[in-house]
């Protein structure tokens, strides 16, 4: 296995590698955090390339998961230029638990002042919960009665306006299980329901929905829903919101570029 990063140059040979372990000493020469929505990437690998972008390396050994990259930019002055280093990197495993998250930070002393982000590829929203080794569930230490009512008729029934009760319900709950059993409903078909379940998020008063609803606005198929996803970050003033702000500003459907593009305009 030969892993090198050289001046923002990816070069790499493996072969039937645990992608994973390949991002990790990928990681590990280029000192960005890399996060790993629904656990550790249990794919294997095979690359062999040399000198190639290292943005668009990672994009390459990432083939059919979604990948957020966020940049640091910094001023060269004697070169009149800018230099672009990658800070972070998100990664949403779509073959992976969607209770499950792995964060592993970058090496000591590395500037961490985020500016751009750009996605790939989409898959199913998945929630959030941070760990350094295995990730862990979002089940809460002790069970909540009332939520694990509406968790389960919104599982269960076939009845739409009991279902549209039960997200309503789970959002004003907001618990770590509330969120998760509303982020269920995005593999389906029905887009009332889809829509009325990212309203509800985008309300509710838990970080855990940043990553449902970043996952909303890449891969949805509807744009009544993906557009309640950039409703949502055109409300935060951050540097994530940013990020995801400027990646619906090349959706495809007009109304959300314009939603977008004016919520940037105010940055």
């Amino acid at each position: 296995m030969m892993i090198t990063v050289d001046q923002g140059l990816l070069s790499i040979r493996v072969e039937n590698v645990l992608l994973n372990e390949v991002l990790k000493r990928i990681k590990e020469q280029a000192g960005f955090k890399l996060v790993l929505y629904g656990g550790k990437l249990k794919a294997t690998v095979t690359a062999s390339f040399v000198n190639v972008p290292l943005d668009e390396g990672l994009r390459r050994l990432v083939e059919k998961h979604s990948i957020s990259i966020t940049y640091n930019i910094t001023d060269v002055p004697e070169r009149s230029k800018k230099l672009e280093t990658i800070r972070e990197i998100w990664v949403f495993n779509s073959d992976g638990n969607p209770n499950q998250t792995v964060v592993i930070e970058p090496s000591p002393g590395k500037s961490q002042e985020p500016v751009i982000s750009y996605e790939t590829s989409h898959a199913l929203p998945l929630t959030e919960e941070n760990d350094e080794a295995e990730g862990q569930s979002l089940e809460p230490t002790e069970a909540d009665p009332e939520s694990g009512y509406w968790e389960k008729t919104l599982s269960t029934t076939s009845d739409h306006l009991l279902r549209v009760q039960a997200i309503s319900e789970l959002q004003q709950i907001g618990s770590d299980t509330a969120v998760a059993a509303i982020a269920t409903v995005f593999g389906e078909d029905n887009v009332a329901l889809r829509k009325h379940a990212a309203t509800s998020l985008a309300y509710t008063e838990n970080e855990k929905v940043v990553p449902v609803l970043a996952q909303i606005l890449l891969g949805d198929k509807d744009p009544t829903v993906r557009l309640e996803a950039v409703l949502f970050f055109t409300r935060r003033h951050n540097n994530v919101s940013h990020s995801f702000l400027r990646i619906a500003a090349k959706d495809s459907d007009k109304n959300i570029q314009t939603v977008a593009k004016e919520a940037l305009a105010a940055y």
